[in-house]
């Protein structure tokens, strides 16, 4: 089979049959908006994904082997109930985009520390209360959204000393 992006965008499903594998070219799959309550084992077997929409489903985790699949350029989680993301994450050396927004997320694997190439990263209405150490490493950073956490604030104001360094 040639197809290569599948979009089930909004369509109250929740679970995907297995023959997905057999879609070998298979490099954009988009299941936003679905009844997901975990990530379809079908989709790590899916080795030429470089695109993975899972946004807006009832997700409370991604599975430790997430780096199998190892071609990922971007990942979306936004909307999902997750608290942690795995230190496997950090192994997908190609990532170049993260969204998690909307999330329950208030830590970052320090693992994401080895992806050089990370150019996105949005955490913006989630649960930190620091400011994650991990981001500094980034340094091919060009777009960050951590607004509407609870950062930078002492007393309801904003404190510079808990702004980090790199960002002034």
């Amino acid at each position: 089979n040639n197809l290569q992006h599948l979009t089930l965008w909004n369509n109250q499903i929740h679970e995907l049959p297995s023959e997905l594998i057999n879609l070998s070219n298979l490099t954009y799959l988009d299941i936003d908006g679905n009844l997901f309550s975990e990530v379809p084992e079908v989709i790590l077997q899916l080795s030429s994904l470089d695109t993975l929409w899972l946004n807006n489903n009832s997700i409370t985790n991604l599975p430790d082997n997430i780096d199998m699949l190892s071609e990922l350029i971007l990942i979306d989680v936004t909307g999902n109930p997750i608290t942690t993301l795995p230190n496997s994450l950090g192994n997908i050396l190609t990532l170049k985009n993260l969204y998690a927004w909307e999330t329950q997320l208030s830590s970052l694997p320090s693992s994401l520390s080895n992806i050089n190439g990370l150019e996105k990263l949005s955490i913006a209405y989630s649960q930190f209360y620091e400011f994650p150490d991990v981001i500094q490493s980034f340094n091919n950073l060009d777009y960050l959204w951590i607004e509407g956490n609870y950062l930078f604030c002492e007393n309801g104001e904003i404190s510079e000393d808990l702004i980090p360094e790199f960002l002034i």
